[in-house]
């Protein structure tokens, strides 16, 4: 008992681990596509403030929303201006990472593949 618990657990952590790297490529490349808002702190230290799942779930302008929440805003208006603007910007972000996972997750199926000696006949 102890030991498949340990073993869920083990493969808990390596999923999320996974996702982790996987969040961290999928900035690198929003961080191309969009150098300017990268250097406006959407990057990897904000979005590690987010679980894995939580992050695939959230709607892209809760995403904007989070990201407002970092800075100080005299006028709310600005704040829904921002929000607006960076929406469809947090959208493909998260395309963007779903695309990055689901490849992931095709390469890692690839690798479980077993392989056999050669199959051609003699």
């Amino acid at each position: 008992m102890m030991r498949l618990r340990t073993y869920i657990r083990f493969d808990e952590w390596r999923e999320e681990r996974r996702q982790r790297r996987d969040i961290r490529r999928a900035v690198e490349l929003f961080a191309q596509l969009e150098p300017g808002l990268a250097d406006s702190l959407f990057d990897a230290h904000f979005l590690a403030g987010f679980e894995p799942d939580a992050l695939l779930e959230m709607q892209p302008g809760e995403l904007a929303l989070a990201w407002t929440r970092q800075f100080r805003y005299s006028d709310e208006r600005r704040r829904t201006v921002d929000i607006r603007w960076l929406t469809p910007r947090a959208e493909g972000f998260l395309d963007l990472l779903r695309r990055v996972m689901r490849a992931e997750a095709d390469v890692a199926t690839w690798q479980k593949v077993p392989r056999h000696g050669p199959t051609l006949a003699r």
